[in-house]
């Protein structure tokens, strides 16, 4: 690597002063998040220029989400940076494929977690920088890291710089559980890692975690800060993370289910009772298999519906999943009752009778039958939305438990769908577009409350095609 002398300006000058005790932080992970404003990229940016230009060796990853964004984010960031420095003149900027080369022979590269494999076809990288890292998932985050091992470098850096929202819960994402856990409630501060490198040996990666906020960017204007604060009475959502920088729970732009209300429909009551009939709904993905466990009864108090379990069965395993469902509900499966996926009723060709994944199911559950089944055909996703809606909002007593039902509760606040009423499923990396758990309540109301449905909106104007 060739040598460059390159005098710096001192760091009180080059960054913000909530930023100036981590500019030579070496932990493996440094975790930005905060308000918008802050100066987090820009800090990352730079804190990355500067690497490039000290280090014998520099090998960075600019990783976003999708490839086409980090043009116009990352890559313009880093360019703005170098020119505001005067050292343009050390730099080559390449734009197809997307590189930053370094006179000295140090390179920043782009990839997107749309096609990660890129990622892991770069050698020996030293570091990276996640731009919008709440939106890259957990499976992509640990392709990417567990890539980033040269010896070369002085240390490794994977910097990330977020906003601190996700879908769903956040105590249950994975950035959060990660990251945030480990510090006991605090919002910023240093913890580690074990990551299991064999059965014997356990290497302790330290991280820092740093919150910021556009207060702590002197040269944010005016009218932005104003802007900001005015969210305050506008969109408190909004304010708590766009102008606090704390963490929050994304809002479904267009939700399928847009009668949920969290506060209503979930609660820790819903537990397993043999003495109330079981429910079983299933859908039968390419990877996982997933699983939703019911009671509906009638009493006194009138009619309830709990959801109560749930299970994921990762590698398409029928056996797995009769197992699993032995084990915990074997005392209940002689009367339960069994729906969902259609589309499990089909032949199998692997099979030598060509039996159905319902039927192969069915031989391995203890004491159930074919009769026990029920499988219409699957709803349209339209009319499935005004079903599933109206009986969330008229239904006086479906809970889904906050103990062990997060996957039902995770897609029955963020399924959406898109202007022709489909559901949104097109990424399986994004847990909150596989909508697994939704569906198996989809079909649960189709086949067991369709009835109940039209009882109670008997002389209403609406129409159910069926």
């Amino acid at each position: 690597m060739a040598e460059l002398s390159v005098e710096f300006p001192r760091v009180s000058q080059m960054v913000n002063k909530k930023f100036e005790d981590i500019w030579y932080n070496e932990d493996r992970y440094l975790l930005l998040y905060g308000s918008r404003g802050s100066s987090k990229s820009n800090f990352a940016a730079k804190k990355k220029v500067f690497q490039c230009l000290t280090f014998p060796y520099f090998r960075d990853i600019m990783i976003r989400e999708s490839y086409n964004t980090i043009k116009d984010s990352q890559f313009q960031t880093i360019k703005d940076i170098i020119y505001e420095w005067g050292l343009e003149s050390l730099f080559h900027f390449k734009e197809n494929p997307l590189e930053i080369h370094c006179k000295n022979g140090n390179i920043f590269y782009a990839r997107g977690c749309d096609d990660v494999d890129k990622i892991k076809s770069i050698k020996d990288p030293s570091g990276a920088w996640y731009e919008e890292a709440n939106n890259i998932s957990q499976e992509d985050f640990l392709t990417i890291t567990t890539s980033i091992r040269t010896s070369k470098a002085p240390y490794l850096q994977e910097v990330m710089t977020l906003n601190p929202e996700c879908k769903g819960d956040y105590h249950d994402f994975w950035v959060y559980k990660m990251f945030f856990d480990p510090l006991e409630g605090k919002m910023e501060g240093r913890g580690s890692l074990d990551i299991q490198l064999s059965e014997f040996e356990t290497l302790r990666t330290p991280y820092t975690v740093h919150h910021s906020t556009y207060k702590d960017n002197r040269h944010v204007g005016k009218a932005f800060m104003a802007q900001l604060e005015q969210l305050a009475n506008i969109d408190p959502y909004y304010y708590q993370v766009y102008a606090l920088g704390q963490w929050g729970e994304k809002k479904a732009q267009n939700p399928f289910f847009s009668a949920y209300d969290k506060n209503k429909h979930t609660n820790d009551e819903p537990k397993y009772d043999y003495r109330k009939p079981l429910y079983i709904s299933i859908d039968f993905n390419l990877n996982p298999f997933s699983v939703s466990f019911y009671h509906l009864w009638r009493d006194s108090f009138g009619e309830h519906l709990h959801c109560f379990d749930e299970m994921e069965i990762y590698g398409g395993s029928i056996p797995e999943l009769a197992d699993r469902i032995n084990q915990k509900y074997g005392r209940s499966l002689p009367m339960c009752k069994i729906t969902g996926d259609a589309m499990g009723n089909r032949g199998d060709i692997s099979q030598r009778d060509n039996a159905s994944l319902y039927l192969q199911l069915v031989r391995l559950l203890k004491g159930v039958r074919v009769t026990q089944l029920y499988t219409p055909a699957n709803p349209t996703h339209e009319n499935s939305r005004a079903d599933c809606n109206y009986f969330l909002y008229h239904f006086d007593d479906f809970k889904v438990s906050t103990v062990s039902c997060k996957g039902m509760i995770r897609d029955l606040a963020n399924m959406q769908v898109d202007s022709f009423n489909s559901i949104i499923k097109k990424n399986r990396k994004d847990v909150n577009q596989r909508a697994d758990f939704g569906d198996n309540f989809r079909y649960m109301v189709n086949t067991f409350m369709f009835d109940w449905i039209k009882r109670h909106s008997k002389g209403s104007s609406r129409i159910y095609k069926k």
